[in-house]
């Protein structure tokens, strides 16, 4: 049986950014409401709503009776910590190598003082198994891309 230290996780292909997520009950489905890529503000420093970050992580044997994730957000270059959420994630002896672990962590309301690209890192056990960027953006005349935030 493995002891926790002998996996890989990977991320698969998403990190996931929404502002309600839904998990059913009984199916286990989840449901993502107001998914986006992007906030649009309107002055800075900006002050951006809860959201949530749904991980899919998959190169996970069970079983592991906790398994410490983190997902954080740094300014871009300097690594400063603008954010940070941490949870213990069981794995059930049932969950093989190829199954997909669905995990959420909410966000709190989080200031950002400047427009720009910021970074969302997944650790698992302290080390970076994955990122993504996410913009901070002033909302102008031309900002269409997504309906502000």
């Amino acid at each position: 049986m493995p002891n926790g230290h002998d996996i890989e996780p990977a991320l698969c292909p998403s990190i996931l950014f929404s502002d309600l997520t839904v998990r059913e009950f009984g199916t286990d489905k989840i449901s993502l409401i107001g998914t986006f890529s992007q906030f649009n503000a309107p002055r800075f420093p900006f002050i951006a709503p809860p959201f949530h970050v749904t991980l899919l992580l998959t190169n996970i044997r069970g079983p592991i009776d906790q398994l410490p994730v983190t997902v954080r957000i740094e300014a871009e270059g300097s690594g400063h910590v603008i954010v940070s959420t941490s949870g213990s994630i069981p794995i059930p002896p049932t969950h093989g190598l190829a199954d997909i672990a669905q995990i959420v962590f909410g966000l709190p309301p989080t200031q950002y003082q400047t427009p720009g690209r910021y970074e969302v890192h997944v650790l698992v056990r302290n080390e970076s198994i994955g990122q993504r960027p996410i913009f901070v953006r002033p909302i102008t005349s031309a900002t269409t891309t997504e309906t502000p935030k």
